[in-house]
């Protein structure tokens, strides 16, 4: 039934040819631009290797201290992550991260170095992310306690030093202090922004992080907790929250110490600077819904004018089948279903465009860069996004002229034609 209702809704589309192009036109160029929304959204958010765990990973990137009349707001100390975010119980793994840059070179002054972007971390670091190793294997949890000077670099900072010799075991100057290079991973998009770097160390070796490693809140990491379960989001919150209490009733008379956060990867993406009290994630997806909300109704309403008029065209059809039986639902699904067909070829082109115009645009739309690729946008979510736009447009635009047209007297639609 509903195949014959789409063989009819072609035929009739093409009576009518400027009000369907027309319609297209509308539904195809308020698609894209949904897409285009939802598809940047969910690149930018979605777990792609190495950010493999983006959706269970919680952020904490800020601190504020307040004493007296002064406040500092800043990253986090390795004091108060010690005491505060290690050994968080119930997760899978705790880490954390000085994301900076770095002057390296394959030999000390040797006049050909380069500022490059660099992580210096711990070694549950690598558990959170998946790293294509071409040579060697990360630094671990021993060398970090130590202090050992090891490093991982990436492949194109390996060429460029090695010049296509095998880096693995050589030594590589991080700050004119030698490291001994233990792995080689494949180059990270810089899109994955706390996967990314062209050089990783223990941070214990790095001087800008152990500076403040007496400081009791303030200093240049920022951490990151592996949840098991998303689930489990709202109880980590609570643990750590008593445990920044218990830290800062140690902490002395006068000082108060608030972590601003733990937010998730969509939230820490709009938390602003360290002064910011509330990630702005929920201000900016309202502001996402409005517009998508008015995508959605503005061809909706003109497909209800086509609409209309076209059903207005067939209530001698809608009639007959009225008095041999046919029910209101009936009528109704007819409606729906003939129109489905219109929404769903003008969605396909918007689809399109967007993938055109996300390409075309992705510097503008991806300004710490990304490398696209075809399956990020033809992924199974956002098709699903792409089907659910178009229900909601054909429903929005169809389901007026249904109802009309189903209450329409069966006589009257009979005499629709002769007047």
């Amino acid at each position: 039934m509903i195949l014959y209702y789409m063989k009819h809704a072609w035929r009739m589309l093409w009576q009518e040819k400027f009000f369907t192009i027309i319609s297209l036109l509308g539904i195809g160029l308020a698609v894209s631009f949904i897409m285009v929304i939802i598809t940047v959204n969910d690149i930018d958010d979605g777990s792609y290797a190495p950010e493999v765990n983006r959706y269970r990973t919680l952020y904490v990137k800020n601190v504020s201290e307040k004493q007296g009349q002064s406040t500092n707001n800043s990253s986090l100390s390795p004091m108060i992550v010690k005491n505060v975010i290690y050994n968080l119980d119930g997760v899978d793994a705790v880490t954390a991260v000085n994301r900076g840059e770095s002057f390296v070179e394959a030999q000390k002054l040797s006049g050909e170095g380069q500022n490059v972007k660099s992580t210096s971390t711990d070694g549950a670091y690598w558990k959170f992310f998946n790293f294509e190793f071409v040579a060697g294997k990360p630094f671990t949890s021993s060398d970090f306690t130590s202090g050992v000077r090891v490093a991982v670099i990436d492949e194109s900072l390996s060429r460029s030093l090695y010049k296509g010799e095998n880096a693995l075991g050589k030594t590589i100057f991080i700050a004119q202090q030698p490291y001994k290079v233990v792995g080689v991973v494949k180059d990270v998009s810089p899109s994955s922004s706390f996967a990314y770097a062209k050089v990783w160390f223990p941070y214990t070796t790095s001087s800008q992080v152990m500076s403040g490693k007496n400081e009791l809140s303030c200093g240049a990491l920022e951490a990151m907790i592996l949840a098991k379960k998303t689930s489990d989001f709202d109880d980590i919150r609570r643990k750590l929250e008593a445990r920044r209490f218990n830290y800062n009733e140690t902490a002395g008379k006068g000082v108060k110490i608030l972590l601003r956060g733990p937010d998730t990867h969509s939230e820490q993406r709009f938390r602003g600077d360290a002064t910011a009290e509330q990630s702005e994630y929920k201000e900016v997806l309202r502001l996402w819904i409005m517009v998508i909300i008015i995508l959605i109704v503005v061809p909706a309403f003109n497909m209800m004018s086509f609409t209309i008029s076209r059903m207005k065209k067939r209530q001698e059809e809608l009639g007959l089948r009225r008095s041999f039986g046919a029910l209101r639902s009936n009528i109704i699904g007819q409606v729906i279903a003939e129109n489905m067909l219109l929404t769903l070829i003008g969605g396909f082109f918007g689809f399109l465009l967007s993938g055109i115009l996300i390409f075309a645009f992705q510097s503008t739309l991806f300004p710490d860069g990304v490398s696209l690729s075809l399956s990020m946008i033809f992924r199974p979510s956002i098709l699903a996004y792409l089907l659910g736009v178009c229900v909601l447009v054909n429903l929005v635009s169809a389901i007026i002229p249904a109802v009309r047209s189903a209450n329409q007297p069966i006589l009257q639609a009979l005499k629709e034609k002769k007047a």
